[in-house]
């Protein structure tokens, strides 16, 4: 008899469960000491511990850790950034993201801080803020997220629609700063875009527009896309991670930016879609889990946008795959005479 047989199962994935928080919390420590503010160059601990102001032993254990991140790297003692920390975690670079990882990690804080009380409780409510400094600061943070790729993949589609070369205006409805509807309307050569976000987040998007040299091409409409007027003959509406504000008025939204398109008009939604019971894509359920568990979900099914543009007379939606855990439903309304 064989007194110790083989589980069927590897135990390592809980283990590994165990860990991942010190990960996470080792690149936000980085991120809010500035440690790769100082890494551009090779450093020692100690030379890099007199500059932060940190216990020498300790910050080179840090430093250790991030090389096991694979955020830094080390050889005979010195450590410098690794490729990813060059490019997005140093302040001042083109694509720094440190500002919106900060901002997006507190979405989960209370999640992380109380998820048995959530369990027992049931949903907290969510606070919103209305003070217009903090959209501000939010809409900052995630300009260097768009600038960073998601303007880039959302153009390629774009520009890859048989009916691009005929577009003449473009609404970017839920903008902030702006740099999708700037990216997409530099595409075009002539095309007129119209940039849409409440006041606050307007004002951040003007400085963009002001520093691409686009005052003349681009329009600014400052609203509440649930309760305002959207504008009116549209060829192109792009809605990039805003239509989850709508998951509980879809029908009534997707009319809205139907009414507002011209005929032979397209709609070109961006965002994520959990499938399998909700169940996956994974980052997609673990990223969501803190406002699915309050009462402000946001979470929406895949296919829920595809099926209420239909339902709100739009002729035909394509549905594909893009980057970043993104779904994209391209909705033509028919061109009627």
């Amino acid at each position: 008899m064989d007194n110790f047989p083989k589980p069927h199962e590897d135990y390592q994935q809980l283990l590994d469960m165990v860990f991942e928080p010190v990960r996470t919390k080792l690149l936000l420590t980085a991120i809010e000491l500035k440690v790769f503010n100082h890494l551009h160059k090779p450093e020692t601990a100690d030379s890099l511990a007199c500059k932060l102001g940190t216990h020498p032993e300790n910050t080179m254990y840090f430093l250790d850790g991030l090389a096991a991140c694979s955020l830094v790297s080390k050889s005979k003692g010195l450590y410098i950034n690794a490729p990813l920390a060059r490019e997005f975690l140093v302040e001042g670079t083109a694509y720094y993201l440190g500002d919106f990882i900060l901002s997006s990690y507190k979405w989960v804080i209370p999640l992380m801080d109380n998820m048995s009380g959530l369990l027992k409780d049931g949903p907290y409510k969510e606070h919103r803020s209305s003070d217009p400094d903090v959209w501000i600061k939010a809409a900052r943070s995630m300009a260097n997220m768009q600038k960073a790729g998601r303007a880039q993949m959302i153009r390629d589609v774009i520009v890859n629609l048989p009916e691009f070369k005929r577009f003449s205006k473009m609404l970017d409805l839920g903008c902030g700063p702006g740099l999708v509807g700037i990216a997409v309307t530099e595409a075009h050569p002539s095309m007129h875009g119209v940039l849409y976000d409440q006041a606050a987040v307007i004002e951040i998007a003007k400085e963009y527009v002001f520093t691409h040299g686009m005052e003349d091409r681009i329009t600014l409409l400052a609203g509440n896309c649930l309760e305002d007027d959207l504008g009116q003959d549209y060829d192109l509406i792009i809605a990039s991670n805003i239509l989850y504000i709508a998951k509980n008025s879809m029908l009534f939204m997707l009319k809205k930016i139907y009414d507002a398109l011209r005929p032979g008009g397209v709609l070109v939604s961006f965002h994520g879609g959990l499938y399998n019971e909700g169940t996956e894509p994974s980052k997609l359920v673990l990223s969501w889990l803190s406002t699915t568990m309050s009462e402000y979900n946001m979470a929406l099914d895949q296919g829920m946008i595809a099926e209420a543009a239909l339902q709100s007379g739009f002729g035909s939606v394509r549905s594909i795959c893009g980057d970043y855990n993104t779904d994209v439903d391209i909705a033509r309304k028919c061109n009627r005479s």
